[in-house]
């Protein structure tokens, strides 16, 4: 397994040529970095239920199981685990860092999403996906009864997926995008770019994402949606509307708009709030969603 000190030093590297805007060379670090978090996840799988089972062991040994094991049996498991070599929540955090990162890079550069394998983007939606999930589904027991049973997976991802088909993954991230959280509102919208790029549209997955595109009430419209006397009017009302959530005016270039966007996705990117409290969180996903927008507006306008 590799280092997590190495690791993060790639994470960094990485970090530091997109901001360079040097996107192909970010990807592919990034891409590194999800292949070694995943073979550790396979890898420290076994180790990980060891873990649990020691701490079952510790609890049975303290005088059997009661309501203070709910302590021991996590508190036991979190220290063989380090003493193993494995942080799980160090792991995951970058894991999840590598792979929207990646997502992100290619909603930028789509020469990019075109080069690399279909099944290496869908498993990076995938991870995305199950990470937010798994923030955002469980509660406080779900999370202590994962953290106790020996046969429970820690996560929604185990490092196994890497071995996943097209069709299997593109199965599996059926039921991801019918959550109704809005920090999935970002990666459905990627999703479906990608899904229309890549022409992968003969299946259930496609046709869930394009009935929520088709449903969408877009922001220019604002709350009263507002009728336009025509398609002229209309237009220069989303230039104008869309103009101004980018701070771009008159004449832009495709390298202003790509630049643009990278600045305000990378503010306002959901590994960037992870820390944020929930008023500052929904601002940022309502933040997200216009940039969102306006980027797929001028992608459209511009044939990025």
């Amino acid at each position: 397994m590799a280092k997590q000190g190495d690791i993060q030093a790639r994470l960094r590297t990485a970090d530091a040529l997109l901001e360079q805007d040097r996107y192909q060379e970010s990807y592919f670090v990034f891409d590194e970095v999800t292949s070694a978090l995943m073979k550790a996840l396979d890898e420290s799988s076994s180790a990980r239920k060891l873990s649990k089972g020691a701490g079952w062991v510790a609890a049975l040994l303290t005088g059997g199981f009661g309501a203070e094991d709910f302590i021991v049996i996590p508190m036991v498991n979190k220290m063989l685990m380090k003493f193993l070599g494995i942080d799980l929540d160090d792991t995951l955090r970058m894991l999840f860092t590598a792979s929207t990162r990646k997502l992100f890079i290619c909603g930028l550069d789509r020469s990019i999403a075109g080069s690399v394998s279909q099944q290496r983007v869908l498993l990076d939606f995938l991870i995305a996906y199950r990470l937010i999930g798994d923030q955002s589904d469980k509660g406080f027991l779900d999370n202590l009864m994962t953290l106790i049973n020996p046969f429970a997976e820690d996560s929604g991802i185990t490092g196994r997926e890497t071995q996943l088909d097209i069709n299997d993954l593109l199965a599996q991230l059926f039921p991801e995008v019918q959550r109704r959280h809005e920090q999935v509102y970002y990666l459905n919208g990627l999703l479906f770019l990608y899904l229309t790029d890549r022409n992968l549209t003969s299946n259930r997955l496609y046709q869930a994402l394009l009935m929520a595109q088709q449903g969408r009430q877009y922001s220019y419209r604002g709350a009263g949606g507002r009728i336009y006397n025509s398609p002229a009017e209309e237009e220069a009302e989303k230039a104008r509307y869309y103009g101004e959530v980018f701070n771009l005016q008159g004449k832009v270039t495709k390298d202003d708009i790509r630049k643009r966007y990278r600045e305000l996705m990378k503010t306002y990117h959901p590994d960037r709030m992870a820390h944020a409290n929930e008023s500052e969180k929904k601002a940022a996903e309502e933040k997200v969603k216009k940039i969102n927008e306006a980027y797929e507006y001028f992608k459209k306008k511009y044939g990025i």
